[in-house]
């Protein structure tokens, strides 16, 4: 190992130590989310290095999926399909008030009860099947693109 590689190493890796602490200080093993957290810090990083490098031909096109990689995770921890589905339910349906229950309306008749709950049970399904295709989404692109990432 010759001297200038040492220094450079040690910069890099100083440098790396403080960028990343905030994040591993805040992860935790035991949730799924804060291994998203990693990836999309990683993924930030990676986006940042790619547009500022420029190296090679192609390279706004693998910045898009870089940060269409993030958008996902960003939608996936905050449960934006979830949200939009739901807000959609309220629309039609007003806030219901949460009970040990569930969720109760009961300015409601017995009927409109019955088809809200059908309705319900619907947009729980959209919302999951959303996520569904949000998780596929991210992990199709990684799969296919992000060997192609490292420069």
């Amino acid at each position: 190992m010759n001297i200038r590689r040492a220094y450079y190493d040690i910069c890099y890796g100083f440098r790396n130590i403080l960028r990343w602490l905030p994040t591993i200080w805040r992860d935790r093993d035991y949730d799924w989310a804060y291994v998203l957290n990693l990836l999309e810090v990683k993924l930030k990083h990676v986006a940042e290095a790619t547009e500022r490098e420029k190296h090679f031909e192609g390279w706004d096109t693998d910045l898009g999926r870089q940060r269409q990689c993030i958008r996902l995770i960003q939608r996936i921890q905050d449960e934006t399909a979830w949200d939009e589905t739901n807000d959609k339910h309220t629309a039609k349906w007003g806030q219901g008030t949460l009970t040990s229950q569930g969720v109760q309306y009961p300015e409601l008749s017995p009927d409109q009860q019955k088809q809200e709950w059908e309705e319900r049970c619907i947009m729980l399904d959209e919302a999951d099947r959303a996520v569904d295709r949000e998780w596929a989404e991210l992990f199709r692109l990684l799969r296919d693109h992000m060997r192609e990432w490292w420069m």
